[in-house]
């Protein structure tokens, strides 16, 4: 069968109708059939790119798009066209190339809300606060109004606002699917060419739904937060160190990422004797660095009763995902976490940590403990390494 205009312009529409719903397959079989009919058509080989993009085919997408600009070296003009380049670069997480990609746009087109949003959290993922909150202020000033949702965010949270918000909503290429789902015109040929008022409204429509998708989230992600860890631990030495060290923890925060109770569920075990515990914990996020006071409730299989300690730990969230902790305290003479071969007349200990985000809703962990254990003159100290991973829901 031979393709007519109106067979090619019925295609760009199915391919647009299933991308949005995420049929990305579909959409880009409707699309490169359409490029086999006009493949000089830079509206449909930018849509083609931005399918590839929201498939996360990402190294596809930036050939597709070179391809595009030197078969039409005019369509950068297009400013939506020229800031896809900039976007891939966005969505790949180039941080650097983002922000210098988004200031050579805003220079041509210095009045672009979106792109100063997405500057902006690229600022902020590089650490320059003052720099993400001016260019997200200045976007939600003309109109932005996802900019207004999440300036203070990022004013009160720092450089880690947007790794902790949910990537697909803000800083991948998915987000770009919500600004621009409502874009129901198809453009072939250039017959159905937008003007100018026709792509500010559109973008305006798209601002107002990505502002609806950022808000409902973050009024979850502010209200409530659950994660589960478990860990691991081992001594050097099979006598005086437990031979196993386990728990699990379950933790609500009460204010996502602000203030947090946890309950551990712990179990220690010697050579011949062993404590359940239950350590409940309190904290709070005091910008880079979280405060938590932790106490012990230990139960030992045989012995004494029930004893008590506690500790107070400080952490540091150096850069992005990546934190380190400090911390110390004590407890009761005859302590069920003390080692069997020793009377323990009480007992102090400090402990260090580093904790790592590898990726979304995930954080590996390696603790060490020390712990001295004193009865009158005699001391003796132990020494403990864990490995821990905590998932967020």
């Amino acid at each position: 069968m031979v393709a007519d205009a109106q067979d090619v312009e019925a295609w760009v529409e199915l391919s647009r109708a299933v991308g949005y719903q995420q049929r990305f397959d579909e959409a880009l079989h409707w699309a490169e059939r359409s490029l086999e009919r006009y493949p000089a058509d830079a509206d449909i080989a930018a849509w083609r790119v931005r399918l590839l993009a929201w498939s996360g085919r990402l190294p596809a997408a930036r050939d597709a798009y070179a391809a595009l600009v030197a078969r039409t070296p005019t369509a950068r003009d297009d400013p939506e066209t020229a800031m896809l380049e900039v976007d891939l670069a966005f969505w790949g997480r180039d941080w650097r190339a983002a922000t210098d990609g988004f200031t050579a746009y805003l220079s041509r087109f210095p009045d672009d809300a979106e792109a100063l949003r997405k500057r902006g959290l690229a600022w902020s993922e590089r650490g320059e606060v003052d720099r993400a909150v001016t260019d997200l202020e200045r976007s939600c000033s003309l109109g932005g109004q996802a900019s207004c949702v999440v300036a203070e965010d990022v004013q009160r949270r720092g450089a880690r606002f947007s790794v902790r918000l949910e990537p697909g909503f803000i800083s991948e290429a998915r987000a770009d699917l919500v600004t621009t789902r409502l874009e129901a015109q198809v453009r072939v040929v250039g017959e159905l060419r937008l003007g100018l008022a026709g792509e500010l409204r559109l973008r305006r429509q798209g601002e107002e739904l990505l502002q609806d998708s950022v808000s409902t989230f973050l009024a979850s992600w502010r209200a409530a937060g659950f994660s589960i860890e478990g860990a691991v631990g081992f001594g050097p030495d099979a006598d005086f160190s437990p031979r196993l060290s386990a728990w699990i923890e379950p933790s609500l925060e009460v204010v996502r990422d602000l203030v947090w109770a946890r309950l551990r569920v712990w179990r220690l075990s010697f050579a011949d004797a062993g404590a359940a515990l239950l350590s409940p914990a309190l904290g709070i996020e005091l910008g880079p660095v979280h405060a938590e006071a932790r106490y012990f409730l230990a139960f030992p299989d045989e012995g004494p009763s029930p004893t008590h300690s506690g500790v107070l730990q400080l952490t540091w969230e150096a850069v992005a995902g990546l934190a380190f902790a400090l911390g110390g305290g004590g407890g009761d003479a005859m302590d069920s976490l003390s080692a069997p071969t020793v009377d323990g007349g009480a007992h102090w200990l400090v402990l260090a940590g580093v904790t790592w985000e590898p990726a979304w809703r995930h954080e590996v962990g390696l603790r060490w403990v020390m712990r001295r254990e004193v009865a009158g003159t005699r001391a003796a100290d132990r020494h403990e390494l864990a490995v821990s991973w905590r998932v967020l829901f």
